[in-house]
């Protein structure tokens, strides 16, 4: 749902569903699941960082900016390396 409301404004609905329907089928993407309490929230958290960064730049908005900035510094003491 993350990489969709990434996509969406870009892309449209449909290039929306199909990434969504994409990253629910990736291989790659269960080994996270393993990881429940560090990887799973760093990923969530950083599609929507980067979610807010492009629509900050899109709109020159400064809460978008905010809370891009917040979400890098919330990946970044979340991740455990």
């Amino acid at each position: 749902a993350a990489a969709a409301w990434v996509v969406r404004p870009r892309g449209g609905p449909v290039v929306a569903l199909a990434t969504a329907l994409a990253m629910a089928v990736n291989p790659a993407l269960f080994y996270y699941a393993l990881h429940l309490w560090s990887e799973v929230p760093f990923c969530l958290i950083l599609t929507a960082t980067i979610g807010c960064g492009l629509r900050a730049l899109e709109l020159r908005s400064p809460i978008w900016s905010l809370c891009a900035g917040a979400g890098w510094g919330a990946a970044l003491l979340l991740r455990p390396q």
